[in-house]
C-alpha cells in the first residue's frame, strides 16, 4: 500500500510540474550587474600608475589591438562593453564581464601591462605592433606548432605552397633567399574520384607530383555551413584535402619526426597583404603583384621578392585568372611562413 502510494504521489507530483511548464515559457534572462567590484569590496592589486597605463588601454585600443595582448574573445568582450556601457571607469570594472572572475582579470592587467619593444623603435610605434602580432601567429595560426629548433638547422628551407581545387591542385616552391624553383597547377580529376579507392589514388598521385621541401604549406579549411549551396562539392574537396596532407605526413616527415606540414589560417595572409582593406573591397593577389629585378621578379603588396625566371613568366600568363590566383597564393603562403619564422625565432622580438 506504501508502495502504490508512494508511486501514485510520484505520478501526480509529474503531472503537477508538466502541467505547470507552460507558466514559463519565455527564457531565462539576467540583468546587468555594474560595479560588481563594490559589491565584493575588490581593489585590483596593482599600483596605482599601473591601473592608468591598463585603464587607457582598455578604453583607447581598438579590438585588432586589444588582440596582440589578450585572446580574441577578451578583446571582443571589452569594445563590446565600451560600446553598451562607455568607458572603463577604472580597471576593476572588468569584472562586469561575463565569465571575468579577479583572477581572469589580474591575468589581463598583466598582459596590457606588458611592454612591447624593440631595439632602435619606438615602444607603441605601428611597427612594433605589428611584428609583435606576426610573431603571436606563429603560436596561433600555424598548425601543428613549427618547430623553431628544426627551422634554426635550416640554412636555407624551401616551402611548397599548395592550393587544393575539387579538380585540381595548384602549388609553388620557393626558398628562404627568394627563388622560385617551379610553380604547377596539376589536374586531379578523375571519374567519381571523391569515392574512397579512386580518392586514395588521386591523392598519392597528386603527392607524388609534389617537390621535395623542408615545409609543406595548405591553407586552413573554412568552416562549412550546412545551407551552403556547394555543400556537397566542398565536402568532397576536403576529403581530398585530408588524404593529401594525410600522405604528407606520413611520407614527409623531418628528421627526428618532426612535422614538415602545416596549414595557415586565411587571415593570415589577409592581414599580411592587406587583402581586406577598411574602406575597400576585398583584394586579389593579382591586384597587389608588382614587377621587380627589370620584370624578374614579383612582389605582392611589396613584400617578399621572389626571383621569377622567362619560361615560369611564360608558364604564369597562359593560365587562366583563376589559375594564377591560386598559384599567387601558394607563393604568398610560402613566403609569408619563411617570414613568421624569421620573426619568431628572433631573441629581440
Amino acid at each position: 500500500m506504501g508502495s502504490w502510494t508512494l508511486g501514485r504521489s510520484l505520478r501526480l507530483g509529474g503531472t503537477a510540474v508538466a502541467g505547470a511548464r507552460h507558466l514559463h515559457t519565455a527564457p531565462v534572462t539576467f540583468a546587468f550587474v555594474k560595479d560588481i567590484y563594490k559589491k565584493v569590496k575588490y581593489s585590483a592589486p596593482f599600483p596605482e600608475a599601473s591601473k592608468v597605463t591598463v585603464l587607457d588601454k582598455l578604453n583607447r585600443l581598438s579590438a585588432e589591438d586589444l588582440n596582440i595582448y589578450l585572446s580574441k574573445k577578451m578583446s571582443k568582450a571589452i569594445t563590446v562593453h565600451r560600446v553598451k556601457n562607455g568607458d572603463f571607469e577604472c580597471v576593476e570594472q572588468l569584472l562586469d564581464l561575463n565569465k571575468v572572475d579577479q583572477g581572469i582579470l589580474e591575468r589581463t592587467c598583466a598582459l596590457l601591462l606588458k611592454p612591447l619593444h624593440l631595439d632602435n623603435l619606438e615602444a607603441d610605434s605601428l611597427e612594433v605592433v605589428s611584428m609583435v602580432k606576426y610573431k603571436n601567429m606563429i603560436s596561433r595560426d600555424l598548425v601543428p606548432r613549427v618547430n623553431m629548433k628544426y627551422f634554426s638547422s635550416l640554412t636555407n628551407p624551401t616551402m611548397v605552397g599548395i592550393f587544393v581545387h575539387m579538380d585540381k591542385i595548384s602549388f609553388a616552391k620557393v626558398n628562404g633567399a627568394g627563388k622560385l624553383f617551379e610553380w604547377q597547377i596539376c589536374d586531379s580529376s578523375v571519374p567519381n574520384a571523391v569515392k574512397h579507392p579512386n580518392l586514395h589514388q588521386v591523392a598519392s598521385r597528386l603527392e607524388e607530383v609534389l617537390p621535395q621541401a623542408d615545409f609543406y604549406l595548405l591553407e586552413e579549411m573554412p568552416q562549412i555551413q550546412t545551407k551552403d549551396q556547394a555543400l556537397r562539392s566542398k565536402l568532397n574537396m576536403t576529403r581530398l584535402r585530408m588524404f593529401l596532407m594525410t600522405m604528407l605526413m606520413e611520407r614527409r616527415q623531418g628528421p627526428k619526426g618532426f612535422q614538415k606540414v602545416h596549414t595557415i589560417k586565411p587571415g593570415v595572409l589577409d592581414f599580411m597583404f592587406n587583402l581586406k582593406p577598411k574602406d575597400s573591397e576585398r583584394k586579389t593577389m593579382q591586384d597587389l603583384l608588382c614587377h621587380v629585378d627589370g620584370q624578374k621578379g614579383l612582389q605582392i603588396s611589396g613584400k617578399f621578392p621572389v626571383s621569377v625566371e622567362d619560361c615560369q613568366w611564360s608558364e604564369f600568363w597562359a593560365w587562366d585568372s583563376p589559375d594564377r590566383e591560386a598559384v599567387l597564393q601558394c607563393v604568398a603562403r610560402a613566403t609569408t611562413f619563411h617570414h613568421l619564422c624569421c620573426l619568431s625565432d628572433r631573441d629581440d622580438l
